[in-house]
């Protein structure tokens, strides 16, 4: 189980997700939910977008997987921005099966060549 507090900005801006393969960031989606809901998976009306993060966002991912043990083949990093404006870590995904390849700029070569261990 895992117990997160509402975020009020997850319904109106929704959640950032960063992914990284072999300690290199890849792409980035923004997570929206449905009008007047705040979950946003597609089994519940929400979708997603690939976009550009911010400096501020590169920073709190970064963090959060130099806070990991040994070397990761990949991550996915969620966070969202709270009352204050500032961005929150949501989860640090480590075994996540979603990381919106659909999304990312090289097709998921970069996600091949980790799992394969050549890192590039």
């Amino acid at each position: 189980m895992l117990i997160q507090p509402m975020i009020p900005m997850i319904a109106s801006e929704g959640e950032f997700s960063l992914i990284y393969f072999a300690g290199r960031f890849s792409h980035a989606v923004l997570k929206i939910p449905q009008a007047g809901d705040f979950r946003v998976q597609e089994q519940f009306g929400g979708r997603e977008i690939g976009v550009d993060v911010a400096a501020e966002a590169l920073a709190l991912a970064d963090a959060a997987l130099a806070a990991a043990p040994g070397e990761l083949c990949y991550a996915r990093v969620d966070m969202v921005r709270g009352n204050a404006g500032d961005l929150l870590l949501m989860e640090l995904e480590l075994i996540e099966p979603w990381l919106f390849l659909d999304h990312a700029r090289d097709g998921g070569a970069a996600f091949v060549a980790a799992v394969a261990g050549t890192g590039s």
